[in-house]
């Protein structure tokens, strides 16, 4: 252009004075007929400030090798403002997208304890590992836990290699510590082995899990109960004892845990820390060694008669008794546990409808009471399953009462004619469907209040699997108990997996047995309760209201 500095190719001389320049070389003949001195072509560096960052081009061959594009060749007289624009234009934004990276501890952390089953039974041991407080080895086989966990939901394949070599690492260096030999250094080594068979059981590593499982019974049998009597090692072994127990009642094989001193020592020098689930445990200790009798009873002599089943019958017995102890106990320390409210589409707006014996939710004054009732309610099916497989239906019902009447000792039991509770009492019922009602209405509770809980849960979903397989034959339950599972990311669809669902739980011998006249059958207070109850009150000399007050 005439007259503008940069844009026009005349010397520099008419470029001042703003007229057209006749271009010629080395000097404008226009300047020489005016009588001025040319200024001449050359061009002066030019410095111009810009907000863009400067960028030196590579050449094109090396471009092209780190992006993968093709750039075209430029020739050595390209202008600097044309240099500027392709340089723009092909070089990265300048504000790239914003790495996660500083952010990903706290996002597979926060997906790890976002699994309610795995932070409740781990609590507190799993939260203190994940913050570094166990020490660097547990730390580092929580981060292999919570990288695994994160990378397998969300494909992210290199946060799952990663988790997965951290677990390596950690075993072999738990290796090393085992091989040492001390005894206390191996009882600080519980959490991390519980923490690896959790992440052998999310990556379906069954032989690795089984390992670990016998890593720790060798490690509980060298340490001993009494390692295990200062916090966190004990609620680590409480979780350890829970899975373990399990186990044998699975594979059907009386457990070293059923011993007395592996009952009492942990506890021993702060008995008033031993929680009720914890009583609960002790008495499901006793079940799988039960349940391997009978297994050998019915091999030996399947056709053996009643008579001869009753050494096992009463030891059943005993075992209903010392769940019965516990109740009267949790009774009178926890008078208003729970109650009851109808229902309306306000609190319960997906379903229209539910089970006739579960037209009202049921509501606990605390999340632990919930999960204390739940496991009591499991025990009690396992116990009166095996009665009912032993002995005949009117059998039942007195070995029952007996266990009831022996179990009140110096308790005592609040008059039921007083007493207002929707919870069936202990020996109210002799069934398995009264059990397994109140276990679903108890997980609905659990299941709306367990976000941002800290209490332990070491049973989530046993009590659950086992009140499915009693009430599986009403599909109004089998609904409805599926639909409660599938509100849960992590539980959905479990009890559609096979022998990884509730068909799991097809190890323990639940017979058909027929409904009795309970509450949960519909009656609030049948005369066939209200006078068994009553007869077993005075046999065991408790004062009574009069008759009128009926």
């Amino acid at each position: 252009m005439v007259g503008v500095p940069g844009r026009s190719k005349g010397c520099h001389t008419c470029k001042k004075r703003r007229v057209r320049c006749d271009e010629e070389k080395p000097v404008c003949a226009r300047c020489t007929k005016g009588g001025f001195t040319c200024g001449g072509y050359a061009k002066a560096l030019e410095i111009r400030m810009s907000t863009l960052s400067v960028v030196q081009d590579p050449p094109a061959s090396s471009k092209a090798q780190q992006t993968g594009r093709k750039y075209p060749a430029r020739s050595s007289d390209d202008s600097t403002a044309g240099q500027v624009t392709q340089s723009t234009a092909l070089d990265p934004p300048l504000f790239p997208a914003m790495s996660l990276v500083a952010f990903k501890e706290p996002i597979h952390y926060a997906y790890l304890f976002d699994n309610f089953v795995w932070s409740s039974y781990g609590s507190p041991w799993l939260q203190l590992s994940a913050a570094g407080k166990l020490g660097s080895l547990p730390y580092e086989a929580c981060e292999a836990l919570s990288q695994c966990t994160f990378g397998m939901h969300y494909a992210q394949q290199d946060m799952e290699l990663h988790g997965t070599i951290m677990y390596g690492r950690t075993v072999a260096v738990l290796r090393s510590g085992l091989a040492r030999g001390d005894k206390q250094m191996m009882a600080g080594l519980l959490p991390i082995m519980l923490i690896l068979m959790m992440h052998s059981n999310l990556t379906l590593a069954y032989a690795e899990g089984r390992n670990h499982i016998l890593g720790m019974i060798a490690l509980l049998q060298t340490c001993g109960p009494e390692a295990f009597q200062h916090q966190p090692l004990r609620s680590a072994f409480s979780s350890c004892r829970s899975t373990l127990i399990t186990i044998s009642l699975v594979t059907q094989k009386r457990s070293f845990l059923e011993e007395e001193r592996w009952r009492v020592l942990p506890w021993a020098r702060q008995r008033e820390m031993k929680s009720n689930q914890d009583t609960l445990v002790d008495i499901m200790s006793i079940l799988p060694g039960l349940l391997e009798d009978w297994a050998t009873l019915q091999h030996e002599a399947p056709d053996t008669a009643e008579a001869d089943m009753r050494p096992f019958c009463l030891r059943v017995q005993s075992g209903l008794q010392a769940l019965f102890m516990w109740r009267h106990t949790w009774d009178a320390a926890h008078p208003q546990a729970a109650w009851e409210r109808p229902r309306s589409t306000s609190t319960t707006p997906s379903r229209n409808t539910y089970p006739p014996d579960a037209k009202n939710m049921l509501f606990y004054e605390t999340f632990s009471l919930a999960v204390e009732h739940t496991l009591y309610n499991a025990l009690l099916i396992c116990m009166l399953s095996l009665l009912h497989l032993a002995a005949a239906p009117e059998d039942v019902r007195e070995y029952m009462q007996s266990a009831f009447i022996n179990s009140i000792g110096t308790h005592q039991p609040v008059d039921p004619r007083l007493q207002v509770s929707p919870l069936l009492f202990p020996g109210e019922t002799w069934d398995l469907h009264g059990p397994a009602v109140e276990i679903a209405l108890a997980f609905e509770y659990e299941l709306a209040n367990i976000k941002h809980r800290s209490e332990s849960a070491l049973f989530w979903l046993f009590p659950l699997g086992l009140a499915y397989k009693v009430l599986e034959h009403d599909i109004e339950f089998r609904i409805w108990i599926q639909e409660m599972l599938d509100v849960s990311q992590g539980l959905r669809n479990y009890g559609r997996r096979g022998n990884v669902g509730f068909d799991f739980y097809n190890f323990f011998p639940l017979p058909r047995v027929d409904r009795a006249e309970t509450r949960r059958g519909g009656n609030r207070a049948t005369a066939h309760r209200v006078g068994w109850m009553y007869s077993r009150w005075r046999y065991s000399r408790v004062q009574l209201l009069p008759q009128e007050a009926v």
